[in-house]
Protein backbone atom coordinates (compact mmCIF):
# COMPACT_ATOMS: atom_id res chain seq x y z
CA UNK A 1 0.00 0.00 0.00
CA UNK A 2 2.85 2.22 0.88
CA UNK A 3 4.42 1.88 -2.59
CA UNK A 4 0.94 2.36 -4.53
CA UNK A 5 0.93 5.61 -2.60
CA UNK A 6 4.74 6.75 -3.33
CA UNK A 7 4.09 6.04 -7.12
CA UNK A 8 0.55 7.99 -7.34
CA UNK A 9 2.77 11.14 -5.47
CA UNK A 10 5.79 10.43 -7.85
CA UNK A 11 3.46 10.45 -11.18
CA UNK A 12 1.82 13.70 -9.79
CA UNK A 13 4.90 15.64 -9.55
CA UNK A 14 5.94 14.73 -13.13
CA UNK A 15 2.55 15.82 -14.57
CA UNK A 16 2.69 19.24 -12.77
CA UNK A 17 6.69 19.34 -13.53
CA UNK A 18 4.97 18.87 -17.45
CA UNK A 19 2.18 21.16 -17.41
CA UNK A 20 5.07 23.90 -16.29
CA UNK A 21 7.51 23.25 -18.63
CA UNK A 22 4.96 23.33 -21.78
CA UNK A 23 3.48 26.39 -20.25
CA UNK A 24 6.77 28.11 -20.34
CA UNK A 25 7.42 27.16 -24.02
CA UNK A 26 4.38 27.87 -24.89
CA UNK A 27 4.85 31.52 -23.62
CA UNK A 28 8.16 31.94 -24.93
CA UNK A 29 7.43 31.64 -28.35
CA UNK A 30 5.16 35.19 -27.94
CA UNK A 31 7.83 38.09 -28.50
CA UNK A 32 6.99 40.89 -26.15
CA UNK A 33 6.35 44.29 -27.02
CA UNK A 34 5.73 47.51 -25.46
CA UNK A 35 4.19 50.93 -26.61
CA UNK A 36 4.50 54.12 -24.91
CA UNK A 37 1.56 56.56 -24.83
CA UNK A 38 3.20 59.73 -25.11
CA UNK A 39 6.55 59.16 -26.05
CA UNK A 40 8.09 62.36 -24.24
CA UNK A 41 6.22 64.72 -21.78
CA UNK A 42 6.75 65.27 -18.08
CA UNK A 43 3.96 63.90 -16.33
CA UNK A 44 1.94 60.12 -16.70
CA UNK A 45 2.45 57.54 -19.73
CA UNK A 46 0.33 55.32 -20.46
CA UNK A 47 2.22 51.69 -21.23
CA UNK A 48 0.60 48.91 -23.48
CA UNK A 49 2.09 45.41 -24.21
CA UNK A 50 1.59 42.21 -25.54
CA UNK A 51 3.26 39.21 -25.13
CA UNK A 52 3.62 38.82 -21.87
CA UNK A 53 2.81 36.15 -18.97
CA UNK A 54 1.64 36.88 -15.15
CA UNK A 55 2.20 39.30 -13.15
CA UNK A 56 4.52 42.25 -15.16
CA UNK A 57 7.20 44.91 -13.15
CA UNK A 58 7.99 47.72 -15.06
CA UNK A 59 11.22 49.64 -14.06
CA UNK A 60 12.65 53.15 -15.00
CA UNK A 61 16.44 53.24 -15.53
CA UNK A 62 16.56 49.87 -13.59
CA UNK A 63 15.01 51.22 -10.82
CA UNK A 64 11.51 49.22 -10.08
CA UNK A 65 8.33 52.00 -10.06
CA UNK A 66 4.61 51.94 -8.84
CA UNK A 67 2.32 51.38 -11.77
CA UNK A 68 -1.51 52.42 -12.02
CA UNK A 69 -3.25 49.51 -11.63
CA UNK A 70 -0.68 48.17 -8.47
CA UNK A 71 -0.46 44.89 -9.73
CA UNK A 72 -0.73 44.36 -13.52
CA UNK A 73 -1.81 40.99 -15.38
CA UNK A 74 -1.67 40.59 -18.93
CA UNK A 75 -5.03 39.47 -20.31
CA UNK A 76 -6.01 36.38 -23.16
CA UNK A 77 -3.24 34.49 -24.95
CA UNK A 78 -1.82 37.55 -26.44
CA UNK A 79 -0.71 38.67 -23.13
CA UNK A 80 -2.17 42.29 -23.34
CA UNK A 81 -1.06 44.59 -20.58
CA UNK A 82 -2.51 48.49 -20.25
CA UNK A 83 -0.43 50.25 -17.40
CA UNK A 84 0.13 53.76 -16.24
CA UNK A 85 3.14 55.49 -14.43
CA UNK A 86 3.87 58.83 -13.40
CA UNK A 87 8.11 60.72 -14.21
CA UNK A 88 9.94 60.21 -10.73
CA UNK A 89 10.45 63.62 -9.10
CA UNK A 90 14.02 65.34 -10.18
CA UNK A 91 14.08 63.31 -12.97
CA UNK A 92 16.76 64.84 -15.10
CA UNK A 93 15.37 65.84 -19.06
CA UNK A 94 16.39 63.98 -21.61
CA UNK A 95 15.81 59.99 -23.07
CA UNK A 96 15.20 57.11 -20.15
CA UNK A 97 14.57 53.53 -20.77
CA UNK A 98 11.48 52.05 -19.88
CA UNK A 99 11.59 48.53 -19.32
CA UNK A 100 8.95 45.84 -18.67
CA UNK A 101 9.42 42.32 -17.47
CA UNK A 102 7.12 39.31 -16.68
CA UNK A 103 7.27 36.52 -14.21
CA UNK A 104 9.23 34.24 -16.63
CA UNK A 105 11.66 37.52 -17.12
CA UNK A 106 10.82 37.61 -20.75
CA UNK A 107 10.57 41.91 -21.40
CA UNK A 108 10.91 44.67 -23.37
CA UNK A 109 12.10 47.79 -23.45
CA UNK A 110 11.11 51.80 -25.30
CA UNK A 111 12.93 55.15 -24.57
CA UNK A 112 10.64 58.06 -22.88
CA UNK A 113 12.06 61.55 -23.70
CA UNK A 114 11.74 64.17 -20.20
CA UNK A 115 10.81 67.62 -21.86
CA UNK A 116 12.82 70.15 -19.53
CA UNK A 117 9.53 72.43 -19.16
CA UNK A 118 11.69 75.15 -17.44
CA UNK A 119 12.02 76.53 -20.97
CA UNK A 120 9.36 79.14 -22.11
CA UNK A 121 7.44 76.78 -25.20
CA UNK A 122 6.05 78.14 -28.16
CA UNK A 123 2.67 79.43 -28.83
CA UNK A 124 0.00 77.06 -30.97
CA UNK A 125 -0.19 77.66 -34.48
CA UNK A 126 -3.00 78.29 -36.69
CA UNK A 127 -4.66 75.72 -37.97
CA UNK A 128 -4.20 75.88 -41.92
CA UNK A 129 -6.70 75.35 -44.68
CA UNK A 130 -8.50 72.31 -45.21
CA UNK A 131 -7.41 70.98 -48.54
CA UNK A 132 -9.43 70.62 -51.65
CA UNK A 133 -11.13 67.24 -52.59
CA UNK A 134 -9.67 65.56 -55.23
CA UNK A 135 -11.54 64.89 -58.62
CA UNK A 136 -13.75 61.86 -58.79
CA UNK A 137 -12.29 58.46 -59.96
CA UNK A 138 -13.69 56.57 -63.02
CA UNK A 139 -16.89 54.52 -63.08
CA UNK A 140 -16.40 51.17 -62.72
CA UNK A 141 -17.82 48.52 -64.64
CA UNK A 142 -21.17 47.33 -64.18
CA UNK A 143 -21.20 43.49 -61.95
CA UNK A 144 -22.76 40.65 -63.12
CA UNK A 145 -26.75 40.23 -62.59
CA UNK A 146 -27.55 38.73 -59.00
CA UNK A 147 -29.68 35.51 -59.03
CA UNK A 148 -33.12 35.68 -58.04
CA UNK A 149 -33.94 36.52 -54.26
CA UNK A 150 -35.75 34.12 -52.08
CA UNK A 151 -39.59 34.42 -51.81
CA UNK A 152 -40.72 37.74 -49.58
CA UNK A 153 -42.47 37.39 -46.19
CA UNK A 154 -46.06 37.38 -46.87
CA UNK A 155 -47.86 40.86 -46.54
CA UNK A 156 -49.43 42.69 -43.99
CA UNK A 157 -52.82 41.88 -42.81
CA UNK A 158 -55.70 43.96 -44.79
CA UNK A 159 -57.66 46.44 -43.23
CA UNK A 160 -60.14 45.72 -40.79
CA UNK A 161 -64.07 45.29 -41.45
CA UNK A 162 -66.61 48.04 -40.54
CA UNK A 163 -68.37 47.29 -37.16
CA UNK A 164 -70.99 45.17 -37.07
CA UNK A 165 -74.39 46.55 -35.84
CA UNK A 166 -74.52 47.14 -31.86
CA UNK A 167 -76.08 44.84 -30.05
CA UNK A 168 -79.21 45.34 -27.55
CA UNK A 169 -78.19 46.74 -24.01
CA UNK A 170 -77.82 44.36 -21.18
CA UNK A 171 -79.45 44.97 -17.75
CA UNK A 172 -77.77 47.14 -15.39
CA UNK A 173 -75.96 45.84 -12.75
CA UNK A 174 -76.43 48.37 -10.07
CA UNK A 175 -74.05 51.23 -8.92
CA UNK A 176 -71.57 48.77 -7.33
CA UNK A 177 -69.41 48.17 -10.85
CA UNK A 178 -69.56 51.76 -11.05
CA UNK A 179 -68.20 52.68 -8.00
CA UNK A 180 -65.65 49.89 -8.09
CA UNK A 181 -64.36 51.66 -11.55
CA UNK A 182 -64.10 55.52 -9.92
CA UNK A 183 -62.36 53.66 -6.57
CA UNK A 184 -60.01 51.81 -9.08
CA UNK A 185 -59.22 55.03 -11.67
CA UNK A 186 -58.72 57.28 -8.75
CA UNK A 187 -56.02 54.23 -7.06
CA UNK A 188 -54.17 54.26 -10.89
CA UNK A 189 -53.92 57.96 -10.49
CA UNK A 190 -52.75 58.00 -6.92
CA UNK A 191 -50.10 55.70 -8.09
CA UNK A 192 -49.07 57.45 -10.99
CA UNK A 193 -48.09 60.40 -8.86
CA UNK A 194 -46.29 58.70 -6.48
CA UNK A 195 -44.21 57.25 -8.89
CA UNK A 196 -43.49 60.61 -10.74
CA UNK A 197 -42.67 62.18 -7.19
CA UNK A 198 -40.30 59.28 -6.38
CA UNK A 199 -38.87 59.78 -9.94
CA UNK A 200 -38.20 63.17 -9.78
CA UNK A 201 -34.55 63.75 -8.11
CA UNK A 202 -34.40 65.73 -4.81
CA UNK A 203 -32.03 67.67 -3.50
CA UNK A 204 -31.33 65.70 -0.48
CA UNK A 205 -30.52 62.50 -2.92
CA UNK A 206 -27.53 64.22 -4.36
CA UNK A 207 -24.54 63.41 -2.58
CA UNK A 208 -22.34 66.82 -2.01
CA UNK A 209 -24.10 68.64 -4.46
CA UNK A 210 -22.13 71.91 -4.61
CA UNK A 211 -22.79 74.72 -6.94
CA UNK A 212 -20.04 77.32 -8.25
CA UNK A 213 -19.77 80.00 -10.48
CA UNK A 214 -18.67 78.90 -14.24
CA UNK A 215 -17.78 82.33 -15.47
CA UNK A 216 -19.08 84.88 -18.35
CA UNK A 217 -19.64 83.68 -21.99
CA UNK A 218 -18.61 85.69 -25.29
CA UNK A 219 -22.07 87.40 -24.74
CA UNK A 220 -21.11 88.07 -21.40
CA UNK A 221 -23.84 86.02 -20.01
CA UNK A 222 -23.35 84.50 -16.30
CA UNK A 223 -22.74 81.33 -15.85
CA UNK A 224 -23.34 78.79 -12.74
CA UNK A 225 -22.54 74.86 -12.33
CA UNK A 226 -23.55 72.27 -10.18
CA UNK A 227 -21.31 69.34 -9.45
CA UNK A 228 -22.98 66.32 -7.27
CA UNK A 229 -22.59 62.07 -6.99
CA UNK A 230 -25.98 59.66 -6.83
CA UNK A 231 -24.62 58.58 -3.04
CA UNK A 232 -21.67 58.22 -0.98
CA UNK A 233 -17.99 57.35 -2.91
CA UNK A 234 -19.30 57.07 -6.01
CA UNK A 235 -17.18 57.28 -9.00
CA UNK A 236 -19.16 58.99 -11.30
CA UNK A 237 -19.90 62.90 -10.91
CA UNK A 238 -22.51 64.93 -12.54
CA UNK A 239 -21.61 68.57 -13.94
CA UNK A 240 -24.51 70.35 -15.04
CA UNK A 241 -24.71 74.39 -15.93
CA UNK A 242 -27.02 76.43 -16.15
CA UNK A 243 -27.32 80.00 -17.25
CA UNK A 244 -27.44 82.34 -14.30
CA UNK A 245 -31.08 83.55 -12.70
CA UNK A 246 -32.75 80.59 -15.32
CA UNK A 247 -32.26 77.20 -13.76
CA UNK A 248 -34.17 74.71 -15.54
CA UNK A 249 -37.12 72.55 -13.78
CA UNK A 250 -37.60 69.00 -12.10
CA UNK A 251 -37.57 67.84 -15.68
CA UNK A 252 -36.15 70.17 -18.30
CA UNK A 253 -32.92 69.77 -19.94
CA UNK A 254 -29.90 71.84 -18.60
CA UNK A 255 -27.85 73.73 -21.16
CA UNK A 256 -24.45 72.20 -20.73
CA UNK A 257 -23.83 68.83 -18.80
CA UNK A 258 -20.50 66.62 -18.55
CA UNK A 259 -20.00 63.11 -16.93
CA UNK A 260 -17.25 62.49 -15.05
CA UNK A 261 -15.46 59.01 -13.89
CA UNK A 262 -13.26 58.43 -11.27
CA UNK A 263 -10.87 55.73 -12.33
CA UNK A 264 -8.33 55.87 -9.35
CA UNK A 265 -7.25 58.69 -6.76
CA UNK A 266 -5.09 60.16 -9.03
CA UNK A 267 -6.63 59.60 -12.95
CA UNK A 268 -9.92 60.56 -14.08
CA UNK A 269 -11.82 60.66 -17.64
CA UNK A 270 -14.37 62.21 -19.12
CA UNK A 271 -16.79 60.33 -20.03
CA UNK A 272 -18.66 62.98 -22.24
CA UNK A 273 -19.78 66.94 -22.24
CA UNK A 274 -22.08 68.52 -24.25
CA UNK A 275 -23.77 71.99 -24.80
CA UNK A 276 -27.08 72.79 -26.77
CA UNK A 277 -26.45 72.89 -30.57
CA UNK A 278 -28.30 76.47 -30.13
CA UNK A 279 -25.94 77.96 -27.78
CA UNK A 280 -22.81 76.42 -29.77
CA UNK A 281 -19.66 79.05 -30.48
CA UNK A 282 -20.54 80.95 -27.22
CA UNK A 283 -17.38 79.72 -25.48
CA UNK A 284 -19.66 77.77 -22.80
CA UNK A 285 -17.85 74.26 -23.74
CA UNK A 286 -14.36 75.63 -23.19
CA UNK A 287 -15.81 77.46 -19.44
CA UNK A 288 -17.09 73.97 -19.02
CA UNK A 289 -13.75 71.78 -19.58
CA UNK A 290 -11.85 74.57 -17.80
CA UNK A 291 -14.01 73.80 -14.58
CA UNK A 292 -13.62 70.33 -14.65
CA UNK A 293 -10.32 70.77 -15.03
CA UNK A 294 -9.53 73.21 -11.90
CA UNK A 295 -12.23 70.63 -10.55
CA UNK A 296 -10.10 67.50 -10.44
CA UNK A 297 -6.77 69.32 -9.43
CA UNK A 298 -8.94 70.49 -6.24
CA UNK A 299 -9.39 66.77 -5.82
CA UNK A 300 -5.90 65.33 -6.33
CA UNK A 301 -5.99 64.32 -10.16
CA UNK A 302 -2.58 64.45 -12.36
CA UNK A 303 -4.15 63.25 -15.52
CA UNK A 304 -7.46 63.58 -17.85
CA UNK A 305 -8.55 61.56 -20.48
CA UNK A 306 -11.28 60.76 -23.02
CA UNK A 307 -11.84 58.42 -25.44
CA UNK A 308 -13.13 59.24 -29.02
CA UNK A 309 -15.74 56.81 -29.98
CA UNK A 310 -16.62 55.07 -33.61
CA UNK A 311 -20.14 56.77 -33.14
CA UNK A 312 -18.48 60.09 -33.24
CA UNK A 313 -16.00 59.89 -36.29
CA UNK A 314 -18.15 62.85 -38.65
CA UNK A 315 -17.38 65.43 -35.63
CA UNK A 316 -13.66 64.18 -35.31
CA UNK A 317 -12.35 67.68 -36.88
CA UNK A 318 -14.72 70.03 -34.53
CA UNK A 319 -13.63 68.03 -31.27
CA UNK A 320 -10.33 68.13 -32.65
CA UNK A 321 -10.09 71.83 -32.90
CA UNK A 322 -11.80 72.35 -29.27
CA UNK A 323 -9.79 70.21 -27.79
CA UNK A 324 -6.61 71.35 -29.09
CA UNK A 325 -7.61 75.25 -28.55
CA UNK A 326 -8.05 74.34 -24.33
CA UNK A 327 -4.44 72.80 -24.60
CA UNK A 328 -5.34 69.07 -24.76
CA UNK A 329 -3.56 66.13 -26.27
CA UNK A 330 -5.24 64.76 -29.28
CA UNK A 331 -4.28 61.06 -31.06
CA UNK A 332 -5.53 59.05 -33.13
CA UNK A 333 -4.50 55.10 -32.92
CA UNK A 334 -2.33 53.78 -35.81
CA UNK A 335 -3.71 50.47 -37.82
CA UNK A 336 -0.36 48.99 -35.68
CA UNK A 337 -1.42 50.48 -32.22
CA UNK A 338 -2.93 47.16 -30.00
CA UNK A 339 -5.33 49.70 -28.55
CA UNK A 340 -6.97 50.59 -32.00
CA UNK A 341 -8.41 47.05 -32.67
CA UNK A 342 -10.03 47.05 -35.83
CA UNK A 343 -13.83 46.25 -34.24
CA UNK A 344 -13.01 48.49 -31.58
CA UNK A 345 -15.13 51.67 -30.55
CA UNK A 346 -12.72 53.79 -29.48
CA UNK A 347 -10.37 55.17 -32.13
CA UNK A 348 -8.07 57.35 -30.35
CA UNK A 349 -8.10 59.62 -26.62
CA UNK A 350 -7.54 62.82 -25.75
CA UNK A 351 -5.80 63.71 -23.00
CA UNK A 352 -4.49 65.76 -20.09
CA UNK A 353 -1.78 65.82 -17.53
CA UNK A 354 -2.41 68.22 -14.86
CA UNK A 355 1.16 69.77 -12.81
CA UNK A 356 1.92 70.39 -9.19
CA UNK A 357 3.45 73.87 -8.88
CA UNK A 358 6.07 75.22 -6.32
CA UNK A 359 3.57 75.87 -3.73
CA UNK A 360 2.09 72.60 -3.01
CA UNK A 361 -1.03 73.05 -5.16
CA UNK A 362 -1.62 72.34 -8.57
CA UNK A 363 -2.04 74.13 -11.86
CA UNK A 364 -3.20 73.24 -15.20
Amino acid sequence: MKRLGFFVILILLLSVATVVVTTREVHSQAEPEIYLSPESGFSTITITGTGFVGYITVYWDDEEIPTLPYDVLPEGPSGYFVAIITVPEQTEPGNHTIRVEDRYENGASATFEVIDMTRAQAPQGIRGPRGDIGPRGPQGDPGTPAEPGARGLPGPPGRQGPPGPQGERGPSGGPFPLAIGIVAAILALAALGLTLLWARPQDEDRIAATTHNLGRDKENKQWLVEVYQDRPLATSVHIRAWRAHHRPGPWRKYSAEALLSLISKDVAKIESIQVDPSLENRGIGSLLLAFIERWTVRHGIVALYGDLQNMHASQFDKLEHFFQSNGWNWELFSEDDPRGQPDSPILGRVEKPLIPDEFGRRQY
